[in-house]
């Protein structure tokens, strides 16, 4: 399931507000946060013809996903295995020079497993565009920006670097925001019993 522009730029601004620290520039004229997470899940069914996948997490909950048309051998995927799930989402903003070109541009690499080794999916995605500051309130830490296609967004900024970028902000200034994200899915045998 692929996300829309709109909801992207949602994500990302909610990520400016939550995300814990990797790395903070000095000067407060750019700023960057990530975050990796490790998920792991039991594979409960795979139904081949439909190429859905049931699996539960370790919660106990049941989640049905569809294997895109990239993973090339998921007949070697059987109950029982386990999916393991490396996801990082990191976010940068940088005031933009006067004068800079605007815009929006998207980069998407997705590499299968190669034969030999376990099946599995990599790949990441990088959406970078420029935001329009409308207000700023340092008051409240809230930052409201309007989008390339218009997409309003009001963000509660609670990071201690972004909160110092957000002081260099005045109305009208151009921000370039650039998400990444990257994933990959390995699955492991199911364990001998």
């Amino acid at each position: 399931m692929k996300a829309t522009f709109a909801a992207r730029a949602l994500f990302t601004g909610l990520l400016i507000a939550t995300l814990p620290s990797v790395a903070a520039d000095k000067a407060p004229q750019k700023a960057a946060v990530s975050e990796t997470v490790k998920l792991t899940a039991t594979v409960k069914s795979v139904n081949y013809d439909s190429r859905l996948i049931t699996l539960q997490g370790q919660d106990g909950k049941t989640l049905t996903v569809e294997a895109s048309p990239e993973v090339k051998r998921l007949k070697e995927i059987k109950a029982g295995d386990m999916v393991v799930i490396d996801l990082t989402q990191a976010i940068a903003v940088e005031l933009k020079k006067a004068g800079s070109a605007s815009g929006v541009s998207v980069k998407e690499e997705v590499k299968p497993a190669k034969a030999g080794e376990k099946p599995g999916i990599s790949g990441q995605r990088e959406v970078k565009s420029t935001v329009t500051i409308d207000a700023v309130d340092l008051k409240n830490n809230i930052v409201n920006f309007t989008g390339p296609k218009g997409n309003v967004n009001v963000v509660a900024v609670q990071r201690p670097e972004m909160r110092e970028f957000l002081k260099t902000l005045k109305v009208g200034d151009k921000v370039d925001v650039t998400f990444t994200e990257a994933v990959a899915v390995s699955v492991e045998p199911a364990p001998k019993k």
